[in-house]
């Protein structure tokens, strides 16, 4: 396929405004909270208890619903039984049987996925999250650099400076590898951070230097809002390097008007991608359309993802 493609940076800034202004009324759909926003009951927002709950839970990868993820997070917790996982101490010093028994007690952790194998024209595409192996290994790891830093998440960034950039190169470095995922790792740390950016009282330093952290969702909502229209696909075009790279030159350009950092908008471009665009193209007419923040705008053609393979023709509507 040909790459033609066009961004709009005039738009992706009325597509930040528009979701944010919708969020922040409680008018965008039906939609409530992330499901990582939920607290369980009787947690303290911000709490050192609260930011170890969103460092293991964000440590780890299925290729499932978010909303399944965390519920399942959030019973584990409320559970006096097994409350004990999200504790770096007493995950290292309780015998691995017991410990697994446990995290799979509410399905926080779930059996294995063998690896699904399929083909696009001549190239083979095999969806590495399937294939990831032992969880267990990233959560005991986890909680050992956890330990290390007094079992408190405020004290290691404190530690690191509380700079965005040191923390994302000392948990990539060989010491603290096997404390995320290999597939989308440097993705997943970014995440992390956007969570405890949000959900505490730290001020990171270069946090502003962040871009959005990209998944499908967000690919999705960038081309469906008509930031990037045009024609493209995954094996031809690093889709997340180009939403990420796009999202901050918004930024760069509309810093003064937008009044966040890039690695904010995530909240608002997944919550389109999720609960509205992306189950609302089974014609070119989004049954959405009427109640969206940006429906006015919304763009018309074809997302088709699969798996490992991503390919979109998307039309802007030229309405502003």
């Amino acid at each position: 396929m040909k790459v033609e493609i066009t961004k709009d940076f005039e738009r992706g800034l009325e597509t930040i405004l528009n979701l944010k202004e919708a969020y922040f009324k409680n008018t965008f759909f039906n939609f409530t909270n992330v499901p990582d926003e939920i607290l369980p009951s009787g947690m303290t927002r911000a709490s050192n208890e609260h930011l170890l709950f969103l460092t293991f839970v964000s440590s780890i990868a299925y290729l499932r619903k978010e909303e399944q993820l965390w519920s399942a997070a959030r019973l584990t917790w409320e559970d006096p039984s097994t409350r004990y996982v999200f504790n770096p101490q007493e995950v290292l010093e309780t015998d691995i049987e017991k410990l697994e028994k446990d995290l799979y007690k509410y399905n926080l952790f779930e059996d294995i996925i063998q690896a699904r194998k399929w083909s696009v024209g001549n190239i083979l595409i095999k969806d590495q999250r399937r294939s990831r192996e032992n969880d267990i290994v990233i959560w005991k790891s986890m909680a050992k650099i956890l330990r290390e830093h007094e079992s408190n998440v405020y004290k290691l960034f404190k530690n690191l400076n509380n700079d965005a950039f040191r923390i994302i190169e000392v948990f990539l470095s060989d010491e603290y590898s096997k404390c995320f995922p290999e597939y989308h790792k440097k993705m997943k740390i970014v995440v992390w951070l956007t969570r405890i950016h949000r959900n505490s009282e730290l001020l990171l330093k270069n946090i502003d230097k962040l871009s959005v952290p990209i998944d499908l969702h967000i690919i999705r909502a960038t081309f469906m809002s008509g930031s990037i229209t045009g024609k493209v696909n995954s094996i031809d075009t690093n889709l997340e390097e180009l939403c990420s790279d796009f999202w901050m030159e918004v930024y760069e350009q509309e810093k003064d008007k937008i009044k966040m950092f890039p690695v904010e908008f995530e909240l608002f471009l997944w919550v389109l991608g999720k609960y509205g665009c992306s189950i609302s193209r089974n014609d070119k007419i989004c049954r959405f359309k009427n109640v969206c923040p940006i429906g006015d705008k919304c763009s018309t053609g074809h997302i088709e993802m699969l798996d490992g393979y991503t390919k979109i023709e998307i039309i802007k509507n030229e309405n502003r």
